[in-house]
C-alpha cells in the first residue's frame, strides 16, 4: 500500500511540470500583445473625433483632421475636399444643439496604405432646435 502511494505521488510530480507548461502555453496564447494595431489607432482617433464633435470643440476637431487639400469628408454622399472646407461645414451646425452617437458595432476600418485608412460607421445624428438669439431692445 505504501508503494502504491509512492507511485501515485511520483506520478503527480512527473505530470505536474508538464501540466504547468501546458497551462503557461495556454495563457501565453490568450494574452494579446500590448502594441496597438493601425485599426486600434484609427478607432482611438475616431473616439476622440466624436468626443470633440459632441463638445462642439472646433479646435479639437481641427487637430484631428488632415491639414491637406487632399483630405476628403463625405456627408450624405456629398464630397467635401480639404480641412478648411470640412471645418466650414461643421461650423454652422455647431451653433445648434445636436449629438453624434456612433454605432460602434458597425464600425469598419480599412487600412489603405501606410498612414492611410478609410473609416465607415453608421451614426445617429440627433438634432435639436437652435437656441433663439434675442437682440437687445433699442432705446
Amino acid at each position: 500500500m505504501n508503494l502504491q502511494a509512492d507511485r501515485v505521488g511520483h506520478r503527480s510530480r512527473d505530470t505536474g511540470p508538464s501540466v504547468l507548461c501546458a497551462v503557461l502555453l495556454l495563457v501565453c496564447f490568450m494574452i494579446k500583445p500590448a502594441v496597438a494595431t493601425p485599426e486600434d489607432e484609427v478607432r482611438s482617433t475616431f473616439d476622440r473625433f466624436v468626443t470633440a464633435q459632441n463638445a462642439h470643440d472646433i479646435k479639437a476637431v481641427k487637430s484631428l483632421l488632415l491639414g491637406s487639400p487632399d483630405f476628403l469628408w463625405v456627408t450624405r454622399g456629398a464630397p467635401i475636399w480639404g480641412q478648411d472646407a470640412a471645418l466650414k461645414r461643421f461650423a454652422a451646425p455647431y451653433e445648434g444643439t445636436w449629438r453624434l452617437d456612433p454605432e460602434l458595432t458597425g464600425l469598419k476600418v480599412t487600412i489603405i496604405g501606410d498612414g492611410v485608412a478609410q473609416l465607415f460607421d453608421p451614426i445617429t445624428f440627433t438634432i435639436g432646435r437652435r437656441a433663439n438669439r434675442r437682440s437687445k431692445p433699442s432705446s
